[in-house]
């Protein structure tokens, strides 16, 4: 199957979810639903052995993605690990939010009214079969990026990715380059796949910078992440991130 995208309404939290169940259901990424509230949706899916978290603050200025070792009852997981908690505020709650999920991974896209801000979740895969999750905000608050990281599922390790510098990078006819999000560890030492550097299932990196003096961009087929998308550290991703889709 090919990548699709899928809209999620943001007239009500309760529908988004509903949207975004519907989303990872029509790619078989939901083995069972364990818990759903008016804001908040656990599950489980075959893309790992753990339980993902999503929750939505009234009126869209807070979104919490996690995964846990389990579920046993309530709004809870057990052993959670946060990929991210985003708290932008009244002023700049999401207007637009994106699901692109294929069947091997999925990634959430949100983006606010006035464009300031934006954000991914991603649950999937390394190219060498590694589970990967990851969360990453523009936000420059530390409330916002200190809670959002990349993990090695599988190795139980945080891991950090690695992109084009800063600068734009293209040919003498302006066409812009793409690689695969890779990722390194703690010691510098790249996630391997075989004899090559492993890359991420259903995102690239593109030397886009700058991209829609901040907005995201959309076309037939692509979303094209602003650049600069921080995460724990502060740290931060200095390329765009493209995923793309069948229209």
């Amino acid at each position: 199957m090919a990548a699709s995208k899928y809209s999620i309404p943001v007239t009500s939290i309760s529908a988004a979810l509903d949207a975004i169940e519907a989303a990872l259901n029509a790619k078989g990424l939901i083995t069972s639903t364990l818990y759903k509230s008016s804001s908040c949706f656990i599950f489980s899916t075959p893309l790992t052995s753990k339980v993902i978290r999503l929750s939505l603050g009234s009126g869209f200025n807070i979104f919490n993605y996690q995964y846990g070792d389990s579920w046993t009852s309530g709004s809870s997981v057990n052993n959670p690990i946060t990929l991210g908690v985003i708290n932008y505020g009244a002023a700049t709650a999401a207007s637009a939010i994106d699901v692109i999920a294929d069947t091997d991974y999925f990634a959430i896209i949100w983006q606010t009214g006035t464009g300031s801000y934006y954000g991914i979740a991603y649950l999937g895969a390394l190219t060498n079969g590694d589970e990967l999750a990851f969360g990453m905000t523009s936000s420059t608050q530390s409330v916002d990026y200190s809670s959002c990281q990349g993990r090695n599922i599988t190795e139980g390790i945080s891991i950090y990715p690695v992109s084009f510098g800063g600068q734009g990078f293209k040919d003498a006819s302006d066409h812009l380059y793409t690689m695969p999000l890779m990722w390194s560890n703690s010691t510098y030492f790249a996630e391997m796949n075989g004899s090559e550097p492993a890359g991420t299932l259903g995102v690239k990196v593109s030397s886009a910078t700058n991209v829609g003096g901040g907005t995201i961009a959309t076309g037939s087929g692509y979303i094209l992440m602003p650049s600069r998308l921080y995460y724990a550290g502060p740290l931060n991703i200095s390329s765009s991130l493209l995923l793309e889709y069948t229209a």
